[in-house]
């Protein structure tokens, strides 16, 4: 197999395996090109890695992923502005690197930053910001480890805050969890009934506080 089949082969695996097992803080850091017909016979490299290139919709693409520690993925636009960054840590069986692991940040188109927050085996946890288009915090929140019956699981916990983009606090509120049923899936009973478990999940508590863009409360709403 020639060299660039294999680094072929490797992109597609990490965008198809961030794609699929993506959860809810990643759905707003997309990735692009899981499909390995938009890569084009265009690839240079340097010391540092590879470079993929591939349109998509008129437009050019492009990922870097350094194949030495540390290891860093980046996705640029045609124009090679970084839009999404972060380390990769921890390897699968045949030495994929395709876990998430340390910081990650996405930005807007003029450099600044959209979101930003650390991932732990291709989850979230802790401290999460987002932001406005004009630098404007939008948004903060943390997951948490909860441990539960031998297992860990990461939840969103504690103070949950949102803001207007002239810096007014908008939502107000914390999140705490309980344990709940969860239906396991593909698992039956021995009598053929749906399986269950007990797991964590996160909730709202308090109050949560709604504010209008003037600073005024207008709603508030007790858990």
């Amino acid at each position: 197999m020639n060299t660039y089949r294999f680094y072929k082969r490797i992109i597609f695996c990490l965008a198809a395996f961030l794609y699929f097992h993506s959860g809810k803080a990643q759905t707003e850091m997309p990735f692009r090109g899981a499909d390995t017909d938009l890569l084009t016979d265009t690839l240079k490299t340097d010391k540092n890695g590879t470079y993929y290139l591939w349109g998509e919709q008129d437009s050019l693409w492009m990922v870097f992923i350094s194949f030495n520690p540390p290891y860093n993925y980046r996705l640029l636009d045609m124009r090679e502005r970084v839009l999404i960054e972060g380390e990769l840590g921890g390897q699968l069986e045949g030495g994929h690197l395709l876990v998430k692991n340390g910081l990650w940040t996405e930005f807007y188109k003029d450099g600044s930053i959209k979101s930003k927050g650390y991932y732990e085996a291709n989850q979230p946890l802790g401290y999460w910001e987002y932001y406005h288009p004009n630098g404007a915090k939008k948004k903060t929140y943390q997951y948490s480890k909860v441990e539960w019956d031998g297992r860990e699981y990461l939840l969103m916990l504690g103070a949950y805050e949102e803001f207007y983009n002239n810096g007014q606090l908008k939502i107000m509120g914390k999140y705490t969890y309980r344990v709940d049923t969860v239906q396991v899936a593909g698992a039956i009973t021995p009598g053929g009934e749906p399986e269950y478990q007990y797991v964590p999940v996160a909730q709202r508590a308090g109050t949560w506080y709604y504010y209008r863009a003037n600073g005024e409360i207008f709603k508030e709403e007790k858990y």
